[in-house]
C-alpha cells in the first residue's frame, strides 16, 4: 500500500514540477536539465514496474540504470545545479537538498529492490 501511494505521489509531484519548470524556467533549461528529466522519467517507470509487479526493460538494463542515475541525480543536485534549488549559497541549499534526499530515497530502494532483488522478473525474461 505504501509503494502504490509513493508512487502516485512522485509522479504528481513530477508532473507539477515539470509544469512548473516549464512556465518558469524556459529560457534558463539547458542540455542537463532535459537529461535529468528523462532520468527521472526512467526512474518512475522503473518505480511503477515495481510496483505493480511488472517487466520493464531487461534487468540488465535496470542493473547498470540504477548506479547511474543515483550518481546523475547526485552530480544534478550538488554540482551542475538543479534550477529549482540554485539561488543560494551552498550553506542556504542544504535543508533543501535534505528533503529531496530523503523523499527520494525510496524511489531509490524500490529501484534497487527492483534491479537486483526480483528473482520472478528476472525469470520472465
Amino acid at each position: 500500500m505504501f509503494w502504490i501511494r509513493y508512487s502516485r505521489l512522485l509522479a504528481g509531484l513530477f508532473l507539477l514540477a515539470t509544469a512548473i519548470v516549464g512556465v518558469r524556467y524556459r529560457a534558463v533549461l539547458g542540455i542537463w536539465d532535459v537529461v535529468d528529466w528523462l532520468v527521472s522519467l526512467t526512474c518512475l517507470v522503473g518505480l511503477f514496474a515495481y510496483v505493480h509487479r511488472r517487466r520493464v526493460l531487461s534487468p540488465a538494463f535496470w542493473a547498470v540504470f540504477v548506479p547511474a542515475s543515483l550518481i546523475w541525480t547526485a552530480a544534478y543536485e550538488l554540482r551542475l545545479g538543479n534550477p529549482v534549488l540554485m539561488g543560494g549559497s551552498a550553506g542556504s541549499r542544504i535543508p533543501e537538498l535534505l528533503i529531496v534526499s530523503i523523499c527520494i530515497f525510496p524511489l531509490y530502494l524500490a529501484l534497487f529492490r527492483y534491479a537486483y532483488r526480483n528473482p520472478r522478473l528476472a525469470a520472465a525474461s
